[in-house]
């Protein structure tokens, strides 16, 4: 800030009084980048064109309606002023807080996503990217780079049990599967050359394993299998993709560690990589019949009472992420007194999808769901118009 400020703040107050000096303010504070005091600058020159005192720490609450409609409009404007300022100046921090206070986060979100962070700036990205919820997606990436893989699935894990929208939700899982499988295709690749003295040039697991039984000599393993078993588990979530293959590799280098690497998760996959492999061998079309059988048994073999919704859940799924809506509900008709009442939203879901609003009346009709009920005659009522 220059040292002659206070001179060109009185000359400016001679040349014109009040409104030409907070104006020749504003014009020094933008010039020296000094945004904070920006943005007290622009509050007086709010307040100084309604004819409100310049510092005043009353309840705007107190103003006539009018008056605080044309204040608040100003102090909206100051702070995307400033917020935008401080996120061209690369302080993303100090520009999200101005920026959030007015719930225009799209800036911020494209500043995250576009800016490399010092060192020193990084938990701060990650605070606003992730914890704040601005861009969550990218705050596991700056994670993935800058402290691993294993607090990245830790804070990927916490995105899911916060109930995080699916898009994100499977932007960030689809990331994390991409992530495992090369550090997988790496560290096979790496201990191939050390034993054989040459680097294999295949990047597939399945070729990069075959023949290769020593890989697993003495319980060995190549990246941590907690890590494994995590990554595997929540890829179930996804539909069809380019990371499907990924985690059918996955499964295909778990089915051969030792069983002690190889932890149970509940049923359907008990059998967790060669069940989860089948299941994602499904999504990528195939061998989908045999699969589809095999989670249609399963479903049907296991009380709901003992063993919950899981199993028809996962069979839903399935059937759903493959377009066979009929099927599914063909199936939910035929298991309907059978469902439990937390399965409602995944039905709905199917009869959405599929158009179906005449199945999705019968189901609410059987299950006395009014609500499920509404929505289907305004659904059809919709596709009408």
């Amino acid at each position: 800030m220059p040292q002659d400020i206070f001179d060109e703040i009185s000359n400016a107050f001679e040349r014109g009084g009040t409104a030409q000096a907070i104006q020749s303010l504003i014009n020094i504070l933008k010039q020296s980048g000094d945004f904070h005091r920006l943005f007290e600058a622009r509050t007086m020159q709010a307040r100084h064109a309604l004819g409100l005192p310049l510092l005043s720490h009353a309840s705007s609450s107190d103003l006539p309606t009018h008056v605080r409609t044309q204040l608040e409009d100003q102090m909206i404007a100051a702070c995307r002023e400033v917020g935008e300022a401080l996120l061209e100046s690369g302080d993303i921090a100090a520009g999200y807080q101005y920026l959030q206070m007015i719930g225009e986060l799209d800036l911020v979100r494209t500043a995250l996503e576009t800016t490399s962070p010092e060192e020193q700036d990084v938990p701060s990205f990650v605070e606003i990217a992730l914890s704040r919820g601005v861009h969550p997606v990218r705050g596991i990436d700056l994670i993935l780079k800058h402290y691993g893989l294993c607090q990245a699935i830790s804070a990927c894990e916490s995105l899911l049990a916060q109930g995080t929208p699916i898009t994100t939700r499977d932007q960030a899982i689809r990331r994390l599967v991409r992530a495992v499988h090369e550090e997988l295709v790496h560290r096979l690749q790496s201990e191939i050359e050390q034993r054989e003295g040459s680097a294999p040039t295949s990047s597939d697991v399945e070729s990069l394993l075959k023949g290769r039984d020593w890989l697993f000599e003495e319980d060995n393993y190549h990246i941590d299998t907690s890590h494994l078993n995590a990554i595997v588990r929540m890829a179930r979530l996804l539909g069809p993709g380019p990371e499907i293959e990924h985690a059918v590799a996955l499964c295909t280098y778990g089915n051969q560690l030792s069983s002690k690497y190889r932890y149970p998760d509940p049923a359907p996959f008990e059998d967790v990589y060669s069940d989860s492999r089948r299941f994602f061998l499904i999504l990528s079309g195939e061998d989908a019949e045999d699969g589809l059988r095999f989670f249609k048994e399963q479903a049907e073999r296991l009380d709901p009472s003992e063993v919950g919704t899981y199993p028809s859940e996962v069979y839903l799924h399935l059937l759903r992420e493959t377009g066979r809506w009929q099927d599914a509900i063909d199936y939910i008709e035929k298991r309907l007194s059978d469902l439990p009442s937390n399965l409602t939203s995944a039905i709905n879901s199917l009869c959405e999808v599929s158009r179906n609003f005449d199945a999705m009346s019968r189901f609410a009709r059987e299950r006395h769901d009014p609500i499920s009920f509404l929505a289907s005659l305004a659904s059809r009522e919709s596709i009408a118009e």
